[in-house]
């Protein structure tokens, strides 16, 4: 129905749900707080809890097939899964900061974004991050790309970064401004959306 109207789940928790991503119409997970995943298989119909073994809250979670998938959160927390979800790996990220959003292009390269202008690049799928210069220590919120080379990131006080080469360097946008932006969607080369 669009999106007229809306039914509640049993997510097999009690944790704040913070990050929610579908590989498809079917197979989705959402992570959230003291480590929590839960995956679901029907839609959102029904949600079963996968094993992350780590207590920190998370904030972010991409999946590149419908085994593989990635989770940032506190304290430098990014974790991966090749079982579909129903186990993680804790990665070294090679920072202790609050990681918040994260997109991978495949299974091997992917950003991550976090607090004090963290920029983490992973051409490896996760088993090494470079720290990406960002010349920013304003916290980045959200990251999205319209292709491989093309993205955005966003962040406090109205911060908003561009890259045109995959991730490798930023360049500050022009932002009116102030407020902190929690979200962006690339919708091209050169246009997002922000809030």
């Amino acid at each position: 129905d669009a999106g007229r109207e809306w039914m509640p789940t049993y997510g097999d928790t009690s944790e704040n749900l913070n990050a929610v991503t579908f590989f498809d119409g079917q197979k989705g997970w959402a992570v959230g707080d003291k480590g929590t995943v839960v995956r679901t298989n029907s839609g959102g119909a029904a949600w079963g809890k996968g094993i992350s073994n780590i207590t920190e809250d998370l904030s972010g979670v991409s999946f590149v097939s419908a085994k593989t998938g990635f989770a940032v959160g506190a304290n430098g927390t990014i974790i991966r899964t090749k079982t579909g979800g129903a186990y993680w790996e804790l990665l070294d990220s090679g920072t202790r900061h609050w990681l918040e959003d994260l997109e991978f292009f495949d299974d091997k390269r992917g950003i991550v974004v976090g607090d004090k202008g963290t920029v983490l690049l992973t051409t490896d799928g996760g088993d090494t991050w470079t720290k990406i210069k960002t010349d920013v220590k304003e916290n980045l919120y959200a990251v999205s790309f319209s292709d491989d080379k093309n993205g955005f990131a966003v962040g406090s006080g109205g911060l908003i970064l561009r890259t045109i080469d995959g991730g490798m360097t930023w360049s500050d946008q022009e932002s009116p401004l102030r407020n902190n932006l929690f979200a962006v969607e690339a919708t091209g080369q050169n246009s997002a959306i922000a809030t």
